[in-house]
């Protein structure tokens, strides 16, 4: 079974917990990269939603809980951060996310209202889009990602 399949799985379990309880939110990083064709291996599930929403991932996911989530600020991304596992994968909820741009200004935090929901292995996932992700990549200076996600958006 790939990593992939193994995330999926996961992201089925967060999804049935949630699918009813109104959180906006998104999934984003190397498992979103990876189920829009992005030639990337996938590592942990990232989640984007906004404080209320970290809050409410806390309690939806509590058996889960390896860190409920608290602000937290690093030199690249400040958030609501939590974190969570399930069968073996690591799940971080950022809520109210922001990143440090190359000037050093924090872009705004971002709104869940532009979110592409697809179908993947018959369930409906909200996922960012591959030009937010590719602007996210951008000002965290991921330079690999970039090129990877670019390559797929040519395609």
């Amino acid at each position: 079974m790939s990593k992939l399949d193994n995330n999926m799985i996961a992201l089925k379990i967060i999804i049935s917990l949630v699918e009813n309880s109104n959180i906006k939110w998104a999934l984003t990083g190397s498992t979103s990269l990876a189920l829009y064709g992005v030639d990337v291996e996938p590592k942990d599930i990232d989640i984007l939603t906004d404080e209320k929403g970290a809050k409410l991932f806390d309690n939806l996911l509590s058996e889960y809980c390896v860190m409920k989530s608290v602000y937290s600020e690093t030199d690249k991304i400040r958030s609501f951060f939590g974190k969570y596992k399930i069968n073996d994968i690591d799940i971080e909820v950022m809520g109210d996310i922001q990143i440090k741009r190359a000037d050093g200004t924090w872009s705004d935090i971002g709104e869940l209202d532009d979110i592409n929901i697809a179908l993947h292995q018959g369930i409906k996932i909200p996922q960012l889009y591959l030009e937010s992700e590719l602007k996210g990549y951008e000002n965290l200076g991921r330079e690999d990602k970039v090129k990877k996600i670019k390559e797929q958006l040519e395609k």
